[in-house]
């Protein structure tokens, strides 16, 4: 939708402008961190990320659902036998 007013355009400019001092203000800031923080599973979580998988439910739908990334769901899938390993430890 495209700005049709003076006001309408300096309110979109502003907004835009607020975004950008936001992330300049911290060095480390880009878009995609403005998106979902950095969200730490516990070995409880990603074990039952394992058995969802397991049953079939799509990386894509964990993802969304731990708000983790898709590349994080596809870590866990691939450290599945480290996982287990460390979860058996910590059971005995």
């Amino acid at each position: 939708m495209r700005p049709k007013t003076n006001k309408q355009l300096t309110r979109a400019r502003h907004a835009v402008f607020t975004v950008f001092e936001v992330c300049n203000h911290f060095s480390h800031c880009n878009m995609s961190s403005m998106k979902r923080k950095r969200n730490v599973l516990t070995i409880e979580t990603k074990l039952e990320i394992i058995k969802q998988l397991e049953k079939g439910v799509s990386g894509s739908s964990l993802a969304v659902r731990y708000n983790i990334g898709k590349a994080t769901v596809s870590d866990i899938k691939k450290q599945k036998e480290a996982i287990l390993q460390h979860a058996a430890k910590l059971d005995s």
